[in-house]
């Protein structure tokens, strides 16, 4: 092969690979677009049973998005779960209750651990 028709092949191969490589993020967008519509719709699903998210943690939820986004960081979903989970969150310390009465309930569920 002549250099010409060298360069004209790696030419043709980087245009391809580049093409490619388009694709590729593209098809990855659609990849995280279609898993947010399918843990919404999970979310969602759980919800309208009357099945609650409850965060019964003392600290802000600030700090819980921060735990969540670090706890997900190098997982498939990363800040997706998070996102989508502290959209469907209730937060113990907003609730109406009285302080006793959330105690109450933060040593009833022990941090997550404890099942009734």
């Amino acid at each position: 092969m002549s250099e010409t028709e060298n360069d004209t092949v790696i030419c043709i191969l980087t245009e391809k690979i580049h093409r490619l490589e388009r694709h590729n993020t593209e098809i990855q967008n659609e990849l995280e677009k279609a898993r947010a519509i399918s843990l919404e719709n999970c979310l969602s699903l759980l919800r309208l049973h009357q099945v609650l998210l409850v965060y019964t943690g003392t600290e802000s939820l600030e700090h819980l998005t921060n735990q969540l986004e670090h706890a997900f960081v190098n997982k498939e979903y990363g800040w997706l779960i998070a996102n989508q989970t502290l959209g469907h969150l209730f937060n113990l310390n907003n609730s109406p209750l009285e302080d006793n009465e959330r105690e109450a309930f933060r040593e009833s569920v022990k941090g997550g651990t404890h099942r009734w």
